[in-house]
Parts: structure tokens; sequence; C-alpha cells
């Protein structure tokens, strides 16, 4: 007895210093090596009867708020509160190896010293009604059999329960039970079938990617790295990063690749660029010819400034080269015809030139024509007026007859000439020179005017003539939306024309009010007042839009 008062006065001087009220207790019993303080206050109030324990925490100034466990059957074994069961990070009890419960499953309130009593909850419900929970055979595999630290088992799930961008540490940081669980059983399948369920991990939490676009290891799996780097343990800690960086290496080759910043990808692609530059391609070329490839061939990854780097997949440094030289810039070509940008794009529009991937001439299509002009140059020495090759084009020929031109000469008419004969068909190019009258008798057959019913484009002024309308009411009627018209090349210009069809469409629907009084036999100034009373729809007029002329929207009667 006067032991069991010793041990008593102990731990109150170890709490509050306060001997004299637990030496007041008419029923006093020693602590037990592994029981808890606040449990050991517990099993002092149930000895002594009081029926609220919380006083016996608040006269010693014990904290009673904070949150405990237990094990259902060490409880109804031991009939007290053991210490590791708080102090543990594994909510485990490692002799039943159960699942500690941290919640009465009665009332569904989280215990906590103030709120519970040895052997029931406040709300009464006692505690050797709960259910024990066996804990999962793979994670007692993982803790025992494995020796794998609970920090990592709880890491590895908490990555797998929540992903990288759901705050997983601060989920299990929060020492819930039932989260404990589902995060220890994931951490544990994806750890016991290493490296295969981690693998299976990384692929679940990586970052979302556009097809055929490569990622920086920070952007598919942000702020992983620095959580590996926290890990306590210094052997996982090893482990996890390998096992990171061989999954990294393994999608090089594939269309989703990562990279790491400070290292250059596996690509080929200084190979490659020295074989271009042998074949007397720059980068420049090169990038381009990449940007048009699928992605099945070139990954790419797109940098903050602009720049495009790239990884070649399944695809060889010939196929690459290949299509240089079957690719070529618009400027190459400009500078091979001697002709301007504008030009080179209507002989594409024309298919003339052949375009490539993306942006790009097809350098077969260009050497053809190239070879075809060359074949069409004579030698002679002539004193007629002329002008070089490209002179007459900028000069004298407009950028919409462009194609035509460059057939016609091909044909001979008009003909193109040389001083002398040259060995590559690009220099002869550039001295080949034309006579003016030919060139002008060419461009008088091609402007040589059809008459108006031949032609099914018509200027405004002649879509008014054939209305027979004044010019000025049809530049009206076109301003209000009434007459159609588009705009199209008229010499070096754009204009607006009027087609055929929206000639027949505004005469179908509309007719000029003066016309359709006389046809009725009304006189033009009692017009106006008689087509409001027949209800018709003045669409154009002095007192309406300010038309010279009053329009009828025509009804079918």
């Amino acid at each position: 007895m006067i032991e069991c008062l010793q041990d008593a006065q102990g731990v109150a001087r170890e709490i509050d210093g306060t001997a004299g009220l637990l030496s007041a207790l008419l029923v006093r019993s020693g602590q037990h090596s592994d029981e808890a303080d606040a449990g050991y206050l517990l099993r002092l109030a149930d000895l002594n009867g009081l029926c609220r324990p919380e006083w016996l925490f608040a006269k010693l100034g014990v904290a009673a708020h904070g949150h405990t466990r237990f094990c259902p059957l060490c409880l109804l074994e031991k009939r007290y509160w053991r210490r590791p069961w708080s102090e543990s990070r594994a909510p485990i009890c490692e002799e039943h190896h159960l699942w500690l419960e941290d919640r009465c499953t009665a009332c569904g309130q989280d215990l906590r010293w103030k709120n519970v009593q040895l052997s029931r909850c406040g709300c009464g419900s006692a505690w050797g009604e709960t259910e024990p929970s066996q804990v999962d055979e793979a994670v007692l595999k993982a803790l025992r059999e494995e020796g794998i630290p609970w920090s990592v088992l709880v890491w590895c799930g908490s990555i797998a329960y929540a992903g990288l961008q759901g705050k997983p540490h601060k989920v299990a940081s929060r020492q819930i039970v039932d989260t404990l669980k589902v995060i220890s059983i994931s951490g544990a399948a994806c750890l016991l079938n290493w490296p295969q369920g981690f693998n299976d991990l990384l692929k679940r939490i990586r970052a979302p990617s556009k097809q055929g676009t490569a990622q920086l290891a920070s952007e598919a799996f942000p702020g992983l790295a620095k959580r590996i780097r926290h890990i306590p343990d210094e052997s996982w800690r090893a482990r996890l990063q390998l096992g990171l960086d061989d999954f990294i290496r393994s999608t090089a080759h594939s269309l989703e690749p990562i990279w790491h910043r400070t290292k250059s990808p596996p690509s080929g692609i200084r190979d490659l660029l020295v074989a271009a530059r042998k074949s007397g391609h720059g980068r420049r070329s090169v990038s381009t010819v990449l940007s048009s490839m699928p992605n099945r061939y070139a990954v790419r990854r797109e940098h903050n400034s602009g720049r495009n780097q790239f990884s070649l997949q399944n695809v060889d440094t010939c196929m690459v080269l290949d299509q240089l030289n079957q690719h070529c810039s618009y400027k190459f070509a400009s500078r091979t015809l001697h002709i301007s940008l504008p030009r080179v794009r209507e002989l594409l529009s024309k298919e003339v030139l052949n375009s490539t991937w993306r942006n790009g001439v097809s350098r077969r299509s260009l050497d053809n024509l190239v070879f075809k002009l060359s074949e069409c140059l004579h030698v002679s020495q002539t004193t007629q007026s002329t002008r070089p090759w490209c002179e007459v084009l900028r000069l004298l020929i407009p950028s919409h007859l462009t194609s035509q031109f460059i057939d016609a000469v091909c044909k001979g008419q008009p003909q193109l000439y040389c001083t002398q004969p040259h060995g590559h068909p690009d220099e002869g190019l550039r001295n080949a020179y034309l006579i003016v009258a030919d060139v002008k008798r060419w461009l008088a057959v091609q402007s040589s005017p059809q008459t108006e019913s031949q032609r099914s484009w018509l200027t405004i002024t002649e879509a008014a003539k054939q209305l027979g309308l004044k010019s000025e009411v049809a530049y009206h009627l076109v301003n209000r939306g009434l007459l159609e018209t588009q705009h199209r090349q008229s010499g070096r210009r754009l204009a607006a024309f009027v087609s055929r069809e929206a000639m027949e469409r505004f005469s179908t629907r509309y007719r000029p009010l003066s016309r359709l009084a006389s046809e009725y036999g009304i006189a033009s100034k009692h017009s106006t007042q008689w087509a409001r009373s027949m209800s018709w729809n003045l669409v154009s007029g002095p007192d309406i839009d300010g038309g010279r002329q009053y329009f009828v929207e025509r009804e079918l009667r």
C-alpha cells in the first residue's frame, strides 16, 4: 500500500507537482511501465468511481485535448491504456496485428482524453463492443519481412492516394487511421512489386502531356524530386531516386519522353546536325523539317523563349537528310527563280510548284521548273530592246499572271534568250533576258477585252448599265448590301466585281419603284404613296437611306 501511494505521488509530481490531490484518493494504484500518463489517470478515476475523469485532468492541470488510440483486444486483456498506442507512428498493435481505433464506432467522434473513460466512450458505448480490424497481409509483409520503414510506406502510399497535386504528405500527417489504412495498402502494393509497382505509380501520377511533346522531369512530376530528398531513410532515398531515373530513361524512345533539365536527351540530333552541315543544310532547315514531320518520327519540346528542342524517334539520319534534300524555303525558291515571294506563293497556288509538309517548297518541283526554263534558253545577240528576266517579271507582268507567263515562256511565246551557254541551269536563268516587244504582245493577248455578254464578272459600272441604272445608284445599292460584290484581281490591284448570279438575284428580288408604278399607270409623284398603300416594302430611297431612287422588295403574287 505504501509503495502504491509513493508511485501515485511520483506521477503527480511529474504531472503537476500536486501529490496531495492523489493522496486524498480512496483507491490508489501504481502505474505500469508501458502505461500512458493520461491513461493512468483514467484508470485511477475508474477505481475511485469518478464518473467524469476530465475533472481529475483539470485538477492536475493535464491537457486532455490530445488524440488517443487503442487496441480493443489489448484493452480487454490488460485493462489499461498503453503508451505505444499514442506514441507509435504506425497505428498497428504489435501483439495482435490489428489496426488501432481512433474513433468511437457508436457515435463516430474522434477519441480524445477528455471524452473517453477506461472501459467506455463518453457516449456510453463499451470498448469491448468495438469490432477489431485485421491489418492487411501485404502491409505486414512490407513491414516485417521486407523491412520497409513505415515512413517510406506512408510516403509512397500517400502519393498514390492523393497524387502530387493533392498535398499527399499533409493528408498522411493528419494521422487518421482509416486514411492510413488505405495509404499503407497502396504503398505496400507499389513497393512490394519493385520496380514494376513503382513504375505503375509514376505512370498514374505523371502530369498529362500532348502526344509528340517532351516534358522535363520537373513538369512531369512536379515536386517529386524534392519529396524524395526529404525521405529520412538514406537507403530508400537512393533507391527511389534510382527508380525515378530508370523510369525517365525508359521513356526516351516513346512518343512522350521525359528529359532532365541538366542532361541532353539521347536523340541523335548532334549526329544529324553534323551530317546536315556536310550536305549544306543549316540548323534552321533541320528544325523546319523536324517540325513538319509526324510525332512518331520527331518529338519536340518548345521552350519559353520559343526555341524547339527535338528528339528523333524510330527514324534514322538518312531519312531526315532525304527530307532536307526534298525541301526548300520560299526564300530559296525566290532566289533560284529570281522572282518575288508573292510570285512564289502564286506558283504554289496554281500548282506550278509543289508544297511540302509545312511552309516549304518541294525541291524536286523547283528543279524541274528551273530545268524547263533553262531548256527554253536560246543563245542570241539581238539589237532589239530587251530586259532581264527578273525585271520583266517585276515591272511588266502582274502577279496573278505569273504562272501563265512562265507556261508561255516554256512554250517559246515569248522567247527566252541568253548571251552565252551556261553549265548550271540556275546560272543561265540569272543571265536570261526577253525582248520587250514580245512580252507586250503577249500581255496584249492576255488583256484583250471580252464583250460584257461573254464575261461572268462585271464592274459595278457595267452591272449598272445592264440593270438600266445610273452608276451612282448601283454604288449605293452595293454599299447597302442589296447588290452583292466580290473582290477580284484587276491588273495590280483588287477591285469589286458583280457576278451574273448576283445580278439575277437582285433582279428577282428588287425592282425600281418608278418602273413598277409605270406598269400600273401611276404617276411618279404619287408612286411612293401608292406603294405604301399597297403595303409594299420600300428597301431604299431618298427618305429611307438617302438613295437617289426608290426600290421595292418584290413579292410573288
